[in-house]
């Protein structure tokens, strides 16, 4: 795949997965050497960038804030940003924005924007493009679980998040017009489903897989018929190797369903550069064989 059809953003992430000893050994690197040859006189293009992030600096420290200008920030995914002492514990999740799931979505009052407002706010002015995900943050608490279990009306949920979209790029319910380009639907519905243990202690999606693919499908189908110009895209899963994938099963299922997907998003935990290639190779593999070999793909780390 062409350098322009693959984003390797490293997106660094707090979703307090833990990979045991039996899923992956990291080998020992001390000792590896790596030389590299520079070329000057043969130009190939601009570098990519790849120090993207998860979530930003605190919206009350200019100095954070000028860090991050500093650096070049390209993107900040926003997932877990309520788990953080930052920004606020009422931002980003769509249960965080739209609190009362039986309200009305055309409505701005069924709305809380404000902590969000004020999170985004400052990945702007601090030189860095949210990169949005819409879903929910982890809940690792045993006590009880509240907002990763599948929602009661999946095309209401869309259309809620349509409205989250329409007040950051289109200054509905007195929003803005930031523009932000990607929005990227969950994350990790797969991390307790080989295990079993999305049946009595889930931590981001308290159903079955196939639940999944099918909200997957229907809020990705009605995002992009709403805002065909953004990139809509995901599913940000965390098992490729070791234990089962549910990829091929993903792919399969939008393809049967005719579901657009811009980017393909994974994650990984890990020392060894080669297993990124190697789970990169496989998902593009599964990408040309169910015909999305012309998304985005996406590590984020």
């Amino acid at each position: 795949m062409e350098m322009r059809k693959v984003l390797l953003a490293a997106l660094c992430l707090c979703c307090g997965v833990t990979l045991s000893a039996q899923e992956e050994i990291q080998p020992d690197i001390t000792s590896v050497q790596v030389n590299v040859t520079v070329n000057p006189s043969s130009i190939l293009g601009p570098i990519k960038p790849m120090n993207a992030v998860n979530n930003g600096p605190a919206y009350d420290s200019e100095l954070q804030q000028q860090d991050f200008r500093i650096l070049q920030i390209p993107y900040s995914r926003t997932h877990d940003a309520c788990l953080g002492e930052c920004y606020g514990e009422h931002l980003v999740d769509v249960s965080e924005i739209f609190p009362d799931f039986d309200k009305d979505p055309e409505c701005p009052a069924s709305y809380d924007f404000r902590e969000t407002d004020l999170y985004i706010k400052t990945l702007i002015d601090s030189g860095s493009e949210p990169f949005y995900r819409l879903g929910q943050s982890i809940e690792n608490q045993t006590a009880a679980k509240y907002n990763i279990y599948p929602p009661k009306d999946y095309k209401k949920w869309a259309r809620i998040c349509e409205h989250i979209i329409r007040h950051y790029n289109e200054g509905w319910a007195d929003g803005l017009h930031y523009g932000i380009k990607y929005w990227e639907i969950w994350n990790e519905a797969d991390l307790d489903q080989s295990s079993g243990r999305w049946k009595t202690e889930p931590r981001t999606w308290g159903g079955t897989i196939e639940e999944f693919h099918k909200f997957y499908a229907v809020v990705a189908k009605h995002l992009k018929e709403r805002f065909p110009g953004l990139k809509i895209g995901g599913p940000s899963y965390c098992r490729i190797q070791g234990v089962k994938t549910y990829f091929p099963q993903f792919f399969e299922y939008m393809r049967d369903n005719k579901v657009p997907i811009d980017f393909v998003s994974w994650h990984k935990y890990g020392a060894e550069p080669s297993v990124y290639l190697m789970e990169a190779d496989l998902i593009r593999g599964w990408m040309k064989e169910y015909g999305y070999e012309d998304a985005e793909l996406m590590i984020q780390l």
